[in-house]
């Protein structure tokens, strides 16, 4: 859901093109993200508490200012000459923060880490590393726009997630989330040849 704030600043600030495609991909993108997204009623942790209400706003604000603060660096701050070096610090202002509370954990409150841990570690940040590379890598191209690209790449996710609970976690969809990948599956398409 979050991808609405990157779409409508692309749209708004860069002034980028909205046409019928891209506007109905757009659409169709934001019921999917939800409906995938959404546990099913059958879950015992579905039910709406406002006092969790919170940290989904907190989540929906944060991603969507990170996506659009990448969005205005690439635009007005990066080239070929610095990409690596902002990207880079980007990872490295992460990697400090992550090693004060991992050392926090370690030596104030006592926790093992485990192998397992630092080796999950490792995959996550080559895993960003290498979609911010490439994220930005598609914001750079002039025939694209932000405002397709996050639409894209948040819809995209959404399909991979399914599949991945599907095939890895053995998990059994619901109507909604079938709903939702039939939904996110046709924006693609539709987005695919907005531009």
């Amino acid at each position: 859901m979050s991808m609405v704030i990157p779409i409508a600043a692309g749209i708004i600030l860069y002034k980028e093109s909205l046409g019928f495609e891209k506007l109905a991909g757009i659409i169709l993108a934001i019921p999917a993200v939800i409906l995938v997204s959404k546990p099913d009623a059958s879950d015992e942790n579905s039910r709406f508490r406002l006092s969790e209400f919170g940290l989904p706003v907190f989540l929906f604000l944060g991603a969507g200012l990170v996506d659009t603060t990448i969005k205005f660096t690439q635009h007005h701050f990066m080239n070929d000459g610095n990409r690596q070096l902002v990207i880079m610090s980007i990872f490295a202002s992460a990697g400090t923060v992550g090693t004060i509370i991992l050392g926090y954990d370690r030596f104030v409150l006592r926790k093992k880490i485990s192998l397992r841990s630092i080796g999950g570690g490792i995959l996550l940040g080559v895993t960003n590393y290498l979609s911010l590379y490439f994220l930005l890598k598609c914001l750079e191209d002039p025939k694209s726009e932000s405002s397709t690209v996050f639409a894209f790449v948040n819809t995209g996710i959404v399909v991979i997630s399914f599949f991945t609970g599907l095939f890895l976690f053995h998990e059994k969809p619901g109507r909604n989330k079938i709903i939702g990948l039939v939904l996110a599956v046709v924006a693609i398409i539709i987005l695919s040849y907005s531009g």
